[in-house]
Order: C-alpha cells, then sequence, then structure tokens
C-alpha cells in the first residue's frame, strides 16, 4: 500500500478516492517532517524545498491543492523526477465573486457609508426613542447636515465599464459575472491567444483611460505594471481593485493618487507585506476597503479543488495520460513514468 502524507484540507470523497481506488494509506498530519516511506506528499501552503525533499527520499509525487504551487520548489522536484500535481482555477469563481462584490462596495459606497454610521458622524442626539416622520429619507432634524440618500449615490452597473488586466482563468470569470449584471467589460491581455466572451479587448492605454473601475487579474515577478505613470491615466475618480498579486502594482503610488483625489477609491485584498503593520499609511485613507487577503476564501474552494485533484490523479494513475492532468513541471513525467504509472 502506497504510504501518503497529508498536510492539506481533505474532503471525505477524496479521501475514500484514494484510499479504495489508488490504494493509498494516508497519514494526515501537520507537519511535513521526515519520512523515509512516504511516496506522495499532499500540501497546501507547506513549505516543501530542497531541505524537506531529503527528508522524504522515498518520495515519488507532489500533490499540491494550490492553483499555484508557490510553496514548492519545483526545480529541487524536478531534479529529482517528482511531478507536482496541482489545481489551477480551484478559486476562480471564489476571487471572481469576491471581486464583484468589491466593485459593488466601491461603486455603492457600502463601506464607507457603514464607517459613518458606525463612528457615529450620521447619528444625532435626540430626547424621543421616535421621531414621528413624513417619509423614509434618513434625515438629521439640522436641516444643514448631510442627507445620506443625496451624498452619497453612486452609478449604478449598467452605466459602469469595468476594465479587466489580466484574462486568465478569473478575469475571464469576473468577466462573466460582469456582463450579466450589465456592466460595459473592456480587457487587456498580451498573453491571450484567442477571444473572451463578454469582453471588448483593447490596449492598455484605451484600458486605463476608459475604465471607471479597473481590476488587476494579471501576474508579475518584475516591475509592477500599474505604477505612477499607469495610474495618472486612469480617468478622474476612478477606481481600483486588486484580489491578484501585490508584485503588480506599486502601493506607494497608489496611496499617493488616493490621498490626492485623482483616484475616487480603491479595493485591496493583497499586499507587498502581509500582515499590514499598525502605521501601514494605507490605514490612514477613508477611501479604501481593506480586506486580508480573502478572496480566494471560500467553502467552495476544498471542494473544487477535490474535483481538479481527483480528474488529475485518475488522469495520471489510473488512465496513464500525463497529458490530460495539471502537472507543473511536465519535464518531471518521463523519469516519473519511468518508476511505473502507481506510486
Amino acid at each position: 500500500m502506497t504510504r501518503v502524507i497529508c498536510v492539506a484540507p481533505l474532503i471525505d470523497s477524496a479521501r475514500l478516492f484514494m484510499q479504495s481506488e489508488l490504494g493509498w494509506e494516508i497519514d494526515e498530519r501537520d507537519e511535513l517532517g521526515a519520512d523515509s516511506e512516504a511516496a506522495v506528499a499532499i500540501v497546501e501552503a507547506a513549505p516543501l524545498g530542497q531541505a524537506q525533499l531529503d527528508a522524504l527520499p522515498a518520495l515519488r509525487l507532489i500533490v499540491s491543492v494550490r492553483g499555484e504551487p508557490a510553496n514548492v520548489d519545483l526545480a529541487a522536484a524536478t531534479a529529482r523526477g517528482i511531478p507536482v500535481l496541482h489545481a489551477p482555477g480551484r478559486n476562480a469563481e471564489s476571487v471572481a465573486e469576491f471581486t464583484i462584490g468589491l466593485a459593488i462596495v466601491l461603486l455603492r459606497r457600502i463601506v464607507s457609508t457603514h464607517e459613518l454610521v458606525r463612528r457615529r458622524v450620521l447619528t444625532e442626539d435626540r430626547p424621543e426613542r421616535i421621531r414621528p416622520r413624513g417619509d423614509v429619507i434618513w434625515r438629521a432634524a439640522d436641516s444643514t447636515a448631510t442627507v445620506p440618500y443625496r451624498a452619497f449615490k453612486g452609478p449604478g452597473l449598467r452605466s459602469t465599464t469595468l476594465g479587466l488586466l489580466g484574462l486568465g482563468a478569473i478575469g475571464a470569470r469576473v468577466a462573466g459575472l460582469a456582463h450579466a449584471l450589465g456592466m460595459q467589460v473592456i480587457g487587456h491581455d498580451p498573453h491571450l491567444t484567442g477571444e473572451v466572451p463578454d469582453v471588448a479587448l483593447v490596449s492598455l492605454e484605451e484600458l486605463l483611460s476608459h475604465s471607471d473601475v479597473l481590476s488587476l487579474h494579471a501576474r508579475s515577478s518584475g516591475a509592477p505594471l500599474i505604477g505612477a505613470a499607469e495610474l495618472s491615466r486612469m480617468r478622474p475618480g476612478a477606481l481600483l481593485i486588486n484580489t491578484a498579486r501585490a508584485t503588480i502594482l506599486d502601493y506607494g503610488a497608489l496611496a499617493d493618487a488616493l490621498r490626492s483625489g485623482h483616484l475616487g477609491g480603491a479595493a485591496l485584498d493583497v499586499y507587498p507585506d502581509e500582515p499590514l503593520t499598525p502605521d501601514d499609511p494605507l490605514l490612514e485613507l477613508d477611501n479604501v476597503v481593506l480586506t486580508p487577503h480573502i478572496a480566494g476564501a471560500s467553502l467552495d474552494v476544498v471542494r473544487r479543488q477535490w474535483e481538479i485533484l481527483e480528474a488529475g490523479l485518475r488522469a495520471l494513475l489510473l488512465d496513464c495520460q500525463a497529458g490530460d492532468a495539471p502537472i507543473r513541471n511536465p519535464e518531471a513525467i518521463p523519469a516519473f513514468d519511468a518508476l511505473g504509472a502507481t506510486p
């Protein structure tokens, strides 16, 4: 029986599949540790670098439940002939829904007005518990006070152009949801090889200048794709959302654009340094919505990742069709095949 160590969340159907159809003996634990017999490691966030691989001399397959196995040393795994199976697009639906939620929150001023009520800016002291009202508008007794219904009108989705930088699995799903809600959707992706339904493809310059809301869904390991120059070319009062990678955005330039009022607001779920420190300048801004890297934290993600991985394991181990499995380092497949199909 194949010994498997697992430091990732399992669901019952995945556990049953691996035990009954693959004949795996699964050791669910909190840390990888050393193991001289484990042939498979199932990981999520646990680091799996050279040191960890050295402690697992019998390892033949890595199963990462993540869309991008950033915690796995792919070069070291490939050198050992160990394929890394992963779950691309596992959280595409979750992140896309979260992005649309952030767009609505920004456009309709939901969080900012919540804060005004919570901080008692829009409340009033009055002796009577209930004051007779002639209408249903939130209105203070002071006729000069802010009337929220008038002061915080935001644009509807049907009059809003959503710009998408990056049209992979997540960006394309955001486009579909936005289109269904009546938004005009434009997008830019220099790596795109075909068309994307519901998206008008434009240049980066057009994307920046025509988007009421710009949502980032690209990746970058070099200089930020959106810096001071790009932000300056966005529409005055435009909104920006980043649920992708912090590396694609210059956060200092963004803070400057928000302080100056050139941008109307931003919603951020990822940051250059996490967690945020108490003195982070973003915390001083009233026109930002900040969430703690939870766009992909849907309960449905665990189910979806195992749907992808079960199909991949079936293709790789039962059907011997490695090309149909999402292997992050396909160059390791020949060495894996030489050892036989089943770990």
